[in-house]
């Protein structure tokens, strides 16, 4: 029924003991994409988290959702989705 839907967002993540930092991510990604990157060096104007985290909380809470992939996995079905999405599949 209508009044036992639950409302508001959900995010999808991995559990907080598999968080990577994000050249963790980038190396990963870069087995797949042509991706390239620089770390600014010692620019007082440069500010990017060394962990970007994702609360999937309110998932385990009230879905009793649990992620299924690993960290490799993830990055890989990611990236391959990214490369059919550009082809047009």
């Amino acid at each position: 029924d209508k009044d036992s839907f639950r409302m508001g967002a959900y995010n999808f993540g991995p559990d907080l003991v598999s968080n990577k930092e994000v050249i963790d991510v980038l190396e990963e990604i870069r087995k797949y994409l042509p991706i390239k990157w620089t770390v600014p060096d010692n620019d007082e104007n440069f500010h990017e988290a060394q962990k970007l985290s994702l609360s999937s909380q309110k998932a385990f809470a009230e879905l009793k959702w649990l992620p299924s992939w690993g960290f490799e996995e993830t990055i890989e079905k990611t990236a391959k989705w990214y490369i059919d999405f550009n082809k047009g599949l």
